[in-house]
């Protein structure tokens, strides 16, 4: 489970910034910033999982 969570953080991200591209009535650069902290997060508590192994 702990390579789950950031897996999924990085896929809402990916979604996120999709949906922005997409016009889904919320502002481009909000929806950007927050697809690339999902994504950020996701990765660094990857790399940290990866590490406590």
């Amino acid at each position: 489970m702990k390579a789950g969570l950031p897996v999924l953080l990085i896929l809402l991200g990916t979604a996120e910034i999709i949906c922005a591209f997409m016009n889904v009535k919320f502002p481009l650069p909000i929806a950007l910033i927050l697809g690339a902290i999902f994504i950020g997060l996701g990765a660094k508590a990857l790399i940290d999982a990866k590490k406590a192994k």
